[in-house]
């Protein structure tokens, strides 16, 4: 976090996660903009991974735009259940 700082960016808090399965770049197609009662924002978006149909996901994160490429998971729904326990 320290060379983040050093380099001007703000830090907020650390997060970790586990990765469970296969990453790609995807590219974000679309994306509608919802804003919440706790006064946030979050993206439900519409993201190329490659696959037949657009993934869809829902993202907190506002610094990205119509045609930007994106770090995807895309561990399917029984890999991501494994994880859990």
């Amino acid at each position: 976090m320290a060379e983040l700082v050093k380099v001007g960016l703000e830090e907020e808090d650390e997060h970790y996660f586990e990765i469970n399965g296969p990453v790609v770049v995807g590219k974000v197609i679309e994306f509608v903009d919802e804003p919440q009662s706790n006064g946030k924002t979050i993206r439900w978006c519409q993201v190329d991974v490659g696959e037949s149909e657009p993934r869809g996901i829902v993202c907190g994160a506002s610094n990205f735009n119509q045609g930007d490429k994106v770090v995807v998971e895309t561990a399917t729904g029984e890999s991501r259940e494994r994880a859990r326990n």
